[in-house]
């Protein structure tokens, strides 16, 4: 009798020590899995924080781009018009265009309305120094341009909407001498027109609401 009592409490003992052990395991199991969770929110938490936030378009300046040497003429498609050449395509890479002021021999002075028409990469354009009419739609749908700017001043006409190209423009100089601008050439809420103080165009922009106006 003593001896099945005693073989009774030795496996009764046998088996709490077995549960025990059981138990340690799934602790460990359930601290594992617990930090494994934690390791994978830090890295979710590591990963938001290393985002790149949206970047704002770079502002070109004229002086960058005067500085810069006029694009090869057989980047750009024209025909001969009355006194000069006429450009109806641009066909460069690049995101910054310095259109030469002779082409063929002869003065660049018309900006046709498919120059740059939804260009993609076009960002920063100096215009010709013989130029004197901007066509309707010349820009039209260039959603990465930032500034154009003028390094002469003969530009009389600015066609209906010659700079629509997106809401990254933010620079437009239209010199003294325009004095005609059809419909309403420009797109987006951040342009600055720059021009003479008491031009025409001065006036154009406070007429339509334009309200940053820089003067040179």
């Amino acid at each position: 009798m003593k001896t099945k009592i005693i073989a009774y409490t030795l496996t009764l003992f046998i088996s709490i020590g077995l549960t025990g052990c059981d138990g340690g395991n799934d602790n460990k199991n359930e601290d594992t899995q617990t930090q494994n969770s934690e390791d994978n929110t830090s890295v979710s938490n590591d990963d938001t924080s290393n985002a790149n936030p949206t970047e704002s378009p770079k502002n070109y300046t004229k002086e960058e781009l005067l500085a810069m040497s006029e694009d090869a003429e057989t980047l750009y498609t024209f025909e001969e018009v009355d006194g000069g050449v006429r450009i109806i395509a641009y066909n460069g890479k690049s995101d910054v265009a310095i259109i030469p002021n002779v082409i063929d021999g002869k003065n660049v002075i018309v900006l046709g309305g498919n120059s740059f028409r939804f260009d993609k990469n076009i960002k920063a354009v100096l215009l010709p120094s013989e130029l004197t009419m901007i066509e309707g739609e010349a820009f039209l749908g260039c959603e990465e341009l930032v500034a154009v700017y003028a390094s002469g001043k003969l530009i009389k006409t600015i066609g209906e909407a010659a700079f629509a190209s997106g809401n990254n423009l933010r620079y437009v100089e239209l010199p003294e001498s325009v004095d005609s601008i059809v419909g309403f050439p420009f797109m987006g809420e951040e342009i600055t027109i720059i021009t003479p103080q008491g031009s025409y165009a001065e006036q154009y922009a406070f007429d339509t609401g334009i309200l940053k106006v820089e003067n040179n």
